[in-house]
C-alpha cells in the first residue's frame, strides 16, 4: 500500500481464519429457565449469538420444553387428626407439600386443614333406681361410656360414672287402741295405708302400714244397793261416781263409769212392856225376851228392828163378900146380889214405847 508519503507500504498477512459455531441445544424445564442470563417461560426454539474463544460468532439455537408446576389446593375437615401424603397433622392450619408430577415438575399442593377436636367428658349421675342416660335405661351401678357426636361429626365421648340407689318398699304391720300417729298423721280407722319417705340418698321410700284399731270400749253401770258393794275387786261403801279402767280382749282399754247408790240398812232396837202377850210385826209374843226381825226400807234394804219386850202376866182374883142392902167396892156402890168384876192394874204398869 503507499504510506503517507507515497512510497509502497508492502504488509505481509499471516490471517487465521477461525469459523463461526452453530450449535443447537434442546432443554426441558420446570415452569421456567434461565438461558444465557435471559428467562424463559414458554416452550420454543430460541437462538442466541455468543462470542467463541476466536471472537466469533456462537450461533447456538435451543428446542426450550416448559413444563409447568400443578398447583391445587385442598380442603380437608378430619377430627382429632388427618393423614395427608403420608405425614400425620393434628393442628389447624394451610400446610403446603411439593410433589413431582408425571413430568418431573413440582407440583405444589396447598392444604387448608381444618382439625375438630373429639371431646371427651365425665359425668357423674346419682339415680333411684335406674336412669336414663343417652336414650338406653340402666339400673346398676357402674361406669357406662357412650360415643356420640358432635355438631362437627367427630366423637363426643362420654364417660358416665354411675351409683344407683334402690328405693326401699316395707311393710309396717301395726294393732292401736283406737288410734295411732304414723309418720305424723292420726288414724282412727283399720286400713291399708301408704306413705312415701326419702331414704338417706334421697329415694323413695315407699312404707305400707297394715292397721288394725282395736277401739276402747266405755260403759255406764249404774247400781243400787245396799250398805256396801265389791264393784272390780274393791269394796265401796259411799254413793258416788266411780271408774275404773279395765283390758279388752285386744288389750285396750274398757272403761267402766259405775253411778253407785249405796242405801244404808237401818237397826233400830224397841222396847216393849205388856201384858199378858203382844203381838209384834204380825207375831204373838207371850215370853220376854229380846226379839229380832228383818224389815225392809223404802229403798229395799234391811231394817233391822230389836225388840226387848217385857211380858207382864195378868192377875185373876175371886173374892166372896156378903152385905147388907149394899156393898162398894173397888170405888162403885153394888146394891143386889151377882157376880161382878172389875179389872184393876196391877203394880207394873204397862208402858208401851218406840
Amino acid at each position: 500500500l503507499p504510506t503517507i508519503h507515497g512510497c509502497d507500504s508492502i504488509v505481509t498477512m499471516d490471517m487465521t481464519i477461525n469459523n463461526s459455531i452453530a450449535t443447537n441445544d434442546s432443554f426441558t424445564a420446570c415452569d421456567s429457565t434461565i438461558w444465557n442470563g435471559t428467562t424463559y417461560t414458554s416452550s420454543g426454539v430460541y437462538i442466541d449469538t455468543l462470542s467463541t474463544v476466536h471472537g466469533c460468532d456462537s450461533i447456538v439455537t435451543m428446542s426450550l420444553t416448559i413444563n409447568n408446576a400443578n398447583t391445587g389446593i385442598d380442603s380437608l375437615v378430619a377430627c382429632d387428626s388427618a393423614i395427608w401424603n403420608g405425614k400425620v397433622y393434628t393442628l389447624t392450619g394451610i400446610y403446603l407439600d411439593t410433589l413431582p408430577n408425571i413430568n418431573g415438575c413440582d407440583s405444589i399442593i396447598t392444604m387448608d386443614l381444618t382439625i375438630n377436636n373429639s371431646t371427651h367428658t365425665n359425668d357423674s349421675v346419682v339415680a333411684c333406681d335406674s336412669a336414663l342416660w343417652n336414650g338406653n335405661v340402666y339400673t346398676i351401678s357402674g361406669i357406662y361410656i357412650d360415643t356420640l357426636s358432635t355438631i362437627n361429626g367427630c366423637d363426643s365421648v362420654i364417660t358416665m360414672n354411675l351409683t344407683i340407689h334402690n328405693s326401699i318398699a316395707s311393710v309396717d304391720r301395726r294393732v292401736a287402741c283406737d288410734s295411732t300417729i304414723w309418720n305424723g298423721n292420726v288414724y282412727t280407722t283399720t286400713g291399708i295405708y301408704v306413705d312415701t319417705l326419702s331414704t338417706i340418698n334421697g329415694c323413695d321410700s315407699v312404707v305400707t302400714m297394715d292397721l288394725t284399731i282395736n277401739n276402747s270400749i266405755a260403759t255406764n253401770d249404774s247400781l243400787v244397793t245396799c250398805d256396801s258393794t265389791i264393784w272390780n275387786g274393791n269394796v265401796y261403801t259411799t254413793t258416788g261416781i266411780y271408774i275404773d279402767t279395765l283390758s279388752t280382749v285386744n288389750g285396750c282399754d274398757s272403761i267402766v263409769t259405775m253411778d253407785l247408790t249405796i242405801h244404808n240398812s237401818i237397826s233400830t232396837i224397841e222396847s216393849l212392856t205388856v201384858c199378858d202377850s203382844a203381838v209384834w210385826n204380825g207375831n204373838m209374843y207371850t215370853l220376854s225376851g229380846i226379839y229380832i226381825d228383818t224389815l225392809q226400807t223404802i229403798n229395799g234394804c234391811d231394817s233391822i228392828v230389836t225388840m226387848d219386850m217385857t211380858v207382864h202376866n195378868s192377875i185373876a182374883v175371886s173374892e166372896n163378900m156378903i152385905a147388907c142392902d149394899s156393898a162398894e167396892w173397888n170405888g162403885n156402890v153394888y146394891t143386889a146380889s151377882g157376880v161382878y168384876t172389875d179389872t184393876l192394874s196391877t203394880v207394873n204398869v204397862i208402858v208401851s214405847f218406840l
